[in-house]
């Protein structure tokens, strides 16, 4: 964590949040199916750089393989992902 004039920062907004498939998913169904995500969740992330895993990524092949989706809709996902997330590629710590 930072200090900026005597407050503790916990999150610095020039490095990416790391979300989880969980969320990831949730932001997707949230764009294309009109699935709500909550209040709280749309704040926190609303004004910050993402980031998935490469976990993350391979979760997602994974479900998209196992209801056997179609090209369209496997693109579709791809782009969506490509747009919202940057790749974790290296360690933080």
């Amino acid at each position: 964590m930072r200090r900026a004039i005597g407050t503790v920062i916990g999150i610095v907004p020039e490095e990416p949040v790391l979300v989880d498939t969980d969320v990831a998913s949730a932001l997707y169904l949230e764009r294309y199916y009109d699935r709500r995500v909550s209040a709280s969740l749309a704040g926190s992330l609303a004004t910050r750089r993402l980031a998935i895993s490469l976990i993350t990524l391979g979760e997602a092949h994974y479900g998209v393989r196992k209801r056997k989706w179609g090209p369209p809709r496997i693109t579709r996902l791809l782009a969506f992902y490509q747009e919202m997330f940057e790749p974790l590629t290296r360690s933080s710590g």
